[in-house]
């Protein structure tokens, strides 16, 4: 039931999480080709790109000297902001094909020798402790090696909101501005960019659902809020006066659960609350 201050930007910056020997500046020679895979190349004959359409194309991308294909959102969404409003995290959209089809990419990009190396880009300014396999990669690296985010930020640019750090007390904070992204490993080879957005979900993700309905653990999984009464007209009011990022108010009232919901961004991209420890352990899963 803990609101968030949010605060926006319009910046952009790349994070490895590797040891202080190694080259964290792999994105500044590199050509990193963004394909949005809705308009990219459709293979069915439905009107809509997808993977397959992809798969055929690394040849290409790999003869005009690409090294890193950054995949706009590909997760199971009802496409309300372009599939960065997620209704499953681990899954992929029906449109753009099958996980089958994303292991068919994958085994391409091998036989070309492309490393399995895959990054995440999430639009979040404080991330919580690492998962396993980033805590391993930093557990090797020598005592008192940073692991922020470099001090030149990366020309590319974009915007997105950003939670201020004292809304994840105890976490590990990476502060730099949004849209990080980081790296699980930095191989030479094409790298394949997923773009990955974690502040927020869709409201038709089953956690909202159960949220809604006050179902244990997901109960407090998203910032919820009583909001205010107007003493003059009795009417009831959010609890501030924020403003999402696609204007109009940050807060919206669900009448099944009787409280507001804060969404940063779209009214279906509901905003995860990661001041609730089962909602961060449930997101390094991820």
């Amino acid at each position: 039931m803990m609101a968030v201050n949010s605060v926006s930007a319009v910046l952009l910056c790349l994070l490895a999480v590797t040891c202080a020997n190694t080259s964290q500046d792999w994105w500044r020679t590199s050509v990193i080709y963004q394909v949005y895979p809705r308009s990219f190349k459709d293979t069915d004959g439905d009107g809509i790109g997808d993977l397959k359409g992809i798969e055929e194309k690394l040849d290409y991308l790999k003869d005009i000297g690409v090294n890193g294909v950054w995949l706009s959102p590909i997760f199971r969404s009802p496409m309300a902001d372009f599939g960065y409003d997620i209704a499953n995290f681990t899954d992929i959209d029906p449109i753009f094909g099958t996980m089958d089809d994303f292991d068919d990419l994958i085994k391409k990009a091998d036989t070309l020798g492309y490393p399995k190396n895959f990054i995440l880009s999430p639009a979040i300014l404080a991330a919580t402790p690492p998962a396993p396999s980033l805590r391993s990669a930093a557990q090797s690296c020598p005592a008192g090696t940073s692991r922020r985010c470099p001090d030149q930020l990366s020309p590319l640019h974009g915007y997105v909101g950003l939670q201020r750090p004292s809304h994840f007390p105890g976490a590990t904070l990476w502060r730099c501005p949004n849209k990080i992204i980081r790296a699980l490993s930095v191989p030479e080879g094409l790298r394949i960019i997923l773009d990955f957005v974690p502040n927020h979900s869709s409201d038709e993700h089953e956690w909202f659902k159960k949220s809604i309905k006050k179902i244990d653990p997901f109960t407090d999984y998203y910032i919820w809020h009583d909001g205010k009464v107007n003493n003059v007209s009795g009417e009831r009011i959010p609890p501030n006066n924020w403003l999402s990022v696609f204007r109009g108010p940050a807060w919206e009232w669900n009448v099944e659960r009787g409280q507001y919901y804060y969404h940063q961004f779209a009214v279906k991209q509901p905003d995860l609350n990661f001041r609730n420890p089962q909602l961060v352990d449930e997101m390094k899963v991820i």
